[in-house]
């Protein structure tokens, strides 16, 4: 999953709770135009599989993706 970190409404912070309640093994990606410190910070213990500073590209997208287990390199 590719979440935002700052959604209108409602945080990301809220949103990976709820997924992490549901599924601790669901690979979840942070992005956001805060510095990943920040993020990381916010987030405390929760676990997130990787993250991408906005603005990103493709590459970068499909970089983080192979990190993914089981998936093609």
């Amino acid at each position: 999953m590719l979440l935002d970190f700052r959604i209108p409404d409602i945080e990301g912070k809220e949103i990976l709770a709820e997924i992490r309640r549901i599924s601790a093994e669901l690979p979840v990606f942070m992005m956001s135009g805060s510095h990943e410190g920040v993020v990381r910070q916010e987030i405390g213990e929760l676990k997130i599989n990787g993250f991408l500073a906005k603005p990103f590209g493709r590459e970068q997208l499909l970089e983080l993706l192979r990190t993914l287990p089981g998936r093609p390199h």
